[in-house]
């Protein structure tokens, strides 16, 4: 029993971890990226753009969606490393990266950006499974079309990688996916 106590005393515990891969559901995924170089609001749209599709890939990927979209900033060194951070919930959970882009720019629209950027992340949470998706009565059809549009560019992902089929925007010199790709973990091979 002294034995016992004394393991207790010091948060020692050797009783084996069980871990139920059902009832350990995921509450989120969140993607992010720091700049080489500091970026306007311009250019940070292009990323933005970006992780909304990695985001809505892994949403689907895994049948969910979220109804918590959350944009987070990092000003450049200069402006003492100030952050943005903000959090919208939607009416209704989606896994289209449309709909996760919309929210990021109407997060943004009530605050002006004061410096450049260095560093972004987004993440997404509150899911739930995707046949729990709530469908609006005047926009299911498009987000119909969408989620087929976007299921189809997952299968090319999934086909011939990440560089298989992007964004036009992903070519200009604000667009990240190229050189991301090219990286295991965020370095090089």
């Amino acid at each position: 029993m002294g034995e016992q106590l004394y393991y207790h005393a010091n948060g020692l515990d050797f009783s084996p971890v069980f871990v139920d891969p059902i009832m350990e559901a995921r509450k989120g995924f969140s993607n992010g990226i720091t700049f080489m170089t500091d970026y306007s609001w311009e250019d940070t749209k292009v990323v933005i753009h970006e992780l909304s599709d990695l985001l809505a890939a892994r949403l689907r990927s895994y049948h969910m969606a979220a109804f918590t979209v959350n944009l987070s900033m990092r000003y450049t060194n200069d402006y003492n490393g100030r952050r943005f951070s903000q959090s919208i919930t939607l009416s209704s959970a989606t896994n289209l990266s449309v709909h996760l882009f919309e929210a990021c720019m109407t997060m943004n629209s009530k605050n002006e950006i004061p410096a450049p950027i260095r560093q972004i992340s987004m993440s997404v949470t509150n899911v739930i499974h995707e046949s729990e998706i709530q469908l609006d009565l005047f926009s299911w059809e498009e987000d119909e079309k969408q989620r087929a549009l976007e299921s189809a560019l997952d299968k090319i992902v999934a086909k011939f990688g990440t560089t298989g089929i992007f964004r036009a925007t992903s070519l200009t010199k604000a667009g990240t996916l190229q050189d991301r790709a090219k990286k295991i973990g965020g370095h090089y091979e």
